[in-house]
């Protein structure tokens, strides 16, 4: 593995760089006239890049990870690429904004994104019809509370057979999003989406202009918000709403909590203890 010590940057800018180096790789690929040399051969230009975003691991617990399990995926992938060994994570801290700052190379103050549920001054509330004369000020919440059905893993699309359907749920997931919970545009009085409250392009939109063809995964269909300002910078987004009641399993036990019970050796008729949830 090729260790980098860049200066002191965000953990975002690093990952962007690192993914942005990926992505040019494979705009190359994809253009007829992209020349290559014998150290750039085809069999070492990259045809897809996989971005993977692990909610709360830190450098030391990969280090103690890929120590213990050399073989694992987890550290092919580690010793395979590039260590940004002086990397940060945005501030504040959450998995929200530090993964729009990973896909913007952005900071909170240049993205707009300081948490999942934050405040505006210039947005109306949720809600408002009536916009002339309408004093600003609105919550901006960008949680499951958007869901159509936030107690449903599909969000409210009503598919049949859940959870085993799951893989049917759309791709277009901004339209499993309740309007009438999204802050108002005082100029348009039109609900403002989480894309179009984000103030810069994401590497999404960067791939798309380039021609290739793009995915992502998440745990809300609140993370339409990395389509991006233009609205389409990821062609297939999958986003099952993880806090939503689990199948078969008592009331207030989500899809979160579900994954515990089953490290605790608990199955659909009996449930974890409460201290191991």
């Amino acid at each position: 593995m090729f260790r980098r010590p860049a200066r002191p940057v965000t953990a975002a800018v690093a990952a962007l760089a690192a993914v942005g180096g990926l992505t040019a790789t494979a705009t190359a690929a994809a253009t007829p006239d992209a020349t290559s040399t014998s150290a750039h051969s085809p069999a070492h230009v990259a045809r897809h890049v996989l971005l993977l975003s692990i909610d709360g691991l830190h450098q030391s617990d990969l280090a103690w990870y890929v120590a213990r399990h050399p073989r694992s995926a987890l550290a092919r992938l580690a010793t395979g690429g590039v260590e940004y060994t002086h990397a940060r994570t945005t501030d504040p801290s959450d998995s929200f904004p530090g993964l729009v700052g990973q896909l913007t190379g952005g900071n909170p103050g240049t993205t707009g994104i300081y948490y999942d549920d934050g405040y505006s001054s210039a947005l109306l509330p949720a809600g408002t019809t009536h916009c002339a004369g309408a004093r600003p000020g609105a919550e901006v919440d960008f949680t499951e509370d958007l869901d159509r059905d936030k107690n449903s893993i599909d969000a409210g699309q009503g598919l049949a057979g859940l959870p085993g359907s799951i893989l049917k749920m759309t791709g277009a997931a901004r339209g499993l999003i309740d309007p009438s919970k999204l802050p108002v545009d005082p100029k348009t009085c039109k609900p403002v989406y989480p894309h179009s409250y984000l103030k810069v392009n994401t590497v999404f939109n960067v791939v798309r202009k380039a021609g290739l063809r793009t995915a992502w995964s998440d745990k809300h269909v609140a993370y339409e918000i990395l389509n991006g300002p233009s609205g389409d910078g990821i062609q297939d987004l999958f986003a099952p709403e993880i806090n939503s009641q689990a199948n078969g399993y008592p009331a207030g036990m989500d899809w979160t909590k579900d994954c515990q019970s089953f490290r605790t050796g608990s199955r659909k008729d009996r449930v974890a203890p409460a201290e191991a949830v």
